[in-house]
């Protein structure tokens, strides 16, 4: 989620993690720079098994993923479809940051063979 859209949160809204649980907004702390602009959002959060936790708004997403790009909306349906793999490998942010990369080097590596192609014709 972009931080734009995150200041528009409110408790009670639903929100969604990388597998796509959904999770109630219990409350928002909002962090503001010297200046007064916001810097930073995190939400606590309630899961369907009435659990707390806190999550920073670049780590929640609404449900239609409208507003992600292909890369996140591709690691969200990588994460949620590899669940039991977190099992094991508990670091998200590191395999989101992985994730990422390769799918933009896919494209790059994708731009590559369609221009050797292209020079070879």
């Amino acid at each position: 989620m972009r931080l734009d859209l995150a200041i528009d949160v409110s408790k009670g809204d639903t929100l969604y993690n990388c597998f796509m649980q959904p999770l109630v907004v219990a409350d928002v702390e909002v962090t503001r720079c010297n200046d007064g602009h916001i810097n930073n959002v995190n939400f606590v959060v309630v899961n369907t098994g009435l659990q707390s936790a806190v999550y920073n708004y670049s780590n929640l997403y609404f449900g239609d993923l409208e507003d992600e790009d292909d890369a996140e909306k591709a690691w969200i349906n990588w994460a949620k479809n590899n669940k039991d793999f977190f099992d094991t490998f508990d670091h998200i942010q590191t395999i989101k940051e992985i994730y990422r990369i390769g799918f933009y080097d896919g494209f790059e590596y994708r731009k590559y063979t369609n221009y050797l192609e292209e020079m070879q014709k």
